[in-house]
């Protein structure tokens, strides 16, 4: 019952065997604990790559983002309106 129009029974069955061992078995948790911990210790590689990243070009992005709104004060505190968005139809346009 196992095969299939493209492969055997037997094919199936070990990708079905390798499968499990990958998720399920004792293999497969010790592999995980493997690539987790390999580089050291998690904390110490987020901190290691988030110094490493350039974030200047994400922060102009955010910072052009944030141009784009005006800001209004309203009775009960700050309100945003968005500017016109190129990206924005208006009614008449197609």
């Amino acid at each position: 019952y196992l095969e299939t129009d493209t492969r055997t029974a037997r094919e199936r069955a070990k990708l079905f065997h390798l499968a499990w061992d990958v998720a399920c078995s004792a293999f497969g948790g010790r592999q995980q604990l493997y690539e987790r911990f390999f580089q050291g210790d998690i904390l110490r590689n987020a901190v290691v790559l988030t110094n490493l990243y350039d974030a200047q070009p994400l922060m102009e992005r955010v910072r052009q983002f944030l141009a784009g709104f005006l800001v209004a004060t309203g009775n009960n505190g700050v309100v945003t309106f968005p500017r016109e968005s190129p990206r924005r139809r208006t009614p008449d346009s197609s």
